[in-house]
């Protein structure tokens, strides 16, 4: 873990990052949304599966086209990709 503040921030915002507590606060929704929630909010690199991973999950399904889906030719870089962040309240804007 290279942030523990940033790590207790985000358990004290919604009771942790499992998919089990975010299952237990947010019951109305899927639970394979939560675990890929779960798992993009997930601090510690070691244990965050990688996008292309999340992305198999049957959460997308109905909208999944194998014969379309290839990886990009290059890094996509998007302008923002290059800003610094502005320091923002996330717990204000979830809450």
């Amino acid at each position: 873990m290279t942030d523990d503040y940033a790590e207790q921030y985000i358990k004290e915002l919604i009771g942790g990052t499992t998919s089990e507590s975010l299952l237990k606060r947010f019951k109305e929704f899927s639970p394979n949304l939560l675990d890929i929630l779960g798992n993009l909010l997930e601090i510690n690199p070691f244990y965050r599966k990688p996008v292309s991973e999340l992305l198999k999950s049957p959460q997308f399904d109905s909208i999944r086209n194998e014969p379309l889906e290839r990886p990009a030719s290059d890094v996509i870089r998007l302008e923002f990709d290059e800003d610094e962040l502005p320091d923002f309240d996330f717990r204000a804007a979830i809450l």
